[in-house]
């Protein structure tokens, strides 16, 4: 998978050093910040085991929050997995699942994809212990942070 190829102008994919290359979605509450600074609205979707695609659900949440947007500063996507299997698969199925957050936005939200940077991490960074299938459920996740400026509401 050459994913480097397929990024637009303003899209950087960050791999884990050393590497080469079905729980319900929740969404994050929206954070309030002073003039001048940041605001974010966070979603943080679920994903099957051995699953890239985005479900029905996650592609509504995803659109709720970025519909209402004319503007961000950065899309900042980051994704995990839980800790089966070989890392290299690992790293692929994280990669996967970021190429399918990236191609939705690009998709439904065409002015918001220059703002996103992607950064997938195989088994890594883990939101829950991995030693039930509750746990590992909630490490298989892509969160994503929609950063605004406060001035420009």
């Amino acid at each position: 998978m050459d994913t480097a190829a397929s990024l637009s102008e303003g899209e950087a994919l960050v791999l884990a050093p050393g590497d080469a290359g079905p729980s319900a979605p929740t969404l994050g509450k929206a954070k309030s910040a002073p003039p001048g600074e940041l605001l974010t609205r966070q979603v943080v979707v679920h994903f099957a085991f051995g699953d890239a695609s985005l479900s029905l659900a996650a592609r509504a949440l995803i659109d709720e929050v970025a519909e209402p947007l004319a503007t961000v500063r950065r899309i900042a996507v980051s994704v995990r997995t839980d800790s089966v299997g070989p890392r290299q698969s690992n790293q692929w199925l994280a990669t996967a699942r970021a190429n399918a957050v990236r191609d939705h936005l690009r998709s439904r939200h065409p002015p918001l994809a220059p703002a996103v940077t992607l950064e997938a991490q195989g088994a890594c960074c883990f939101a829950a212990s991995n030693e039930t299938p509750q746990g590992r459920a909630l490490n298989r996740r892509v969160e994503i942070v929609f950063e605004r400026d406060a001035e420009s509401l």
